[in-house]
């Protein structure tokens, strides 16, 4: 990708809007697909050369590089070089120790294409790739679930939380972790949203695809989604139809989109810009 590429992608990441967090995901799922393909586009500068860049090019190369005959001049240099390799190495282990403070949420966005020939009748209890429960009880408001495992009961399908503070895996809860949207102008823009669908159980080719119980689900087809389970049931049921008549090769499917996930990586995001300053 390009400068100005990444630096959109990290903007649509960063952003806190469910929507952008959408955008990104499908982004990321075809630069995927392409790398499959072996399409790898070089990372590579957009800017064009300046013409100081240009006319530097053409210089000698004692003239491009500071460097002069004589060996004062090059120890001098070189010395430059080293204190400028130590800076950035200094730098980057500082971004390290930064992520293991500030980690990435567990419910990472992701965008999922699902062929319709190997995507079963959701009401196929027996064969359906996903099954599908309503998530409750759930708030809509609190950062910290973006960093929650979930976990399903099977005795009687109660959806539990193992919050990140009760893992020997992070010994520091970061402050935004246990931040909360109401009252902001996320919450509001969002409407309040205080019900979701996660997935519950998964089959054959959807596990391969990379989802994983716990996930929310947040887009069909690209749409917004906002029902209960059978809704969802209802709506995949219909997409299964659709796709065995018409021959519509597939559906798509979005998960974690949502204003948890999306708060709480624009929080890292903002704390790792301000700590590394």
């Amino acid at each position: 990708m390009t400068d100005d590429e990444q630096s959109y992608l990290y903007g649509l990441m960063t952003g806190g809007n469910p929507e952008k967090l959408h955008q990104a995901a499908q982004l990321l799922a075809n630069i995927a697909e392409m790398a499959l393909k072996g399409i790898t586009p070089s990372k590579r500068t957009s800017n064009p050369p300046t013409t100081t860049t240009i006319s530097q090019q053409r210089k000698p190369t004692s003239l491009r590089t500071g460097r002069s005959g004589t060996a004062g001049a090059g120890r001098a240099f070189q010395n430059m070089n080293n204190h400028e390799r130590e800076k950035e190495r200094f730098k980057q282990q500082k971004i390290e120790a930064l992520k293991k403070e500030h980690p990435l949420p567990v419910r990472m966005p992701k965008f999922i294409q699902l062929a319709i020939n190997t995507f079963p009748d959701p009401y196929n209890v027996k064969r359906a790739s996903l099954m599908f429960v309503d998530d409750v009880p759930w708030n809509g408001l609190d950062v910290v679930d973006a960093y929650s495992r979930v976990v399903i009961r099977k005795k009687d399908g109660a959806v539990l939380r193992n919050l990140p503070f009760m893992s020997d895996k992070i010994s520091i809860v970061p402050a935004f972790m246990t931040e909360s949207l109401a009252g902001s102008e996320e919450a509001h823009e969002s409407g309040g949203r205080t019900r979701r669908v996660i997935i519950s159980n998964i089959r054959g080719v959807a596990g391969r695809y990379g989802c994983q119980i716990g996930d929310v689900v947040t887009h069909i087809n690209g749409e917004f989604f906002d029902g209960d389970a059978e809704n969802l049931r209802m709506l995949l049921h219909s997409l299964w139809e659709e796709g065995c008549s018409t021959g519509t090769p597939f559906f798509t499917l979005t998960v974690n989109a949502d204003d948890c996930t999306a708060q709480a990586i624009r929080l890292r995001a903002k704390r790792m810009r301000a700590a590394i300053k």
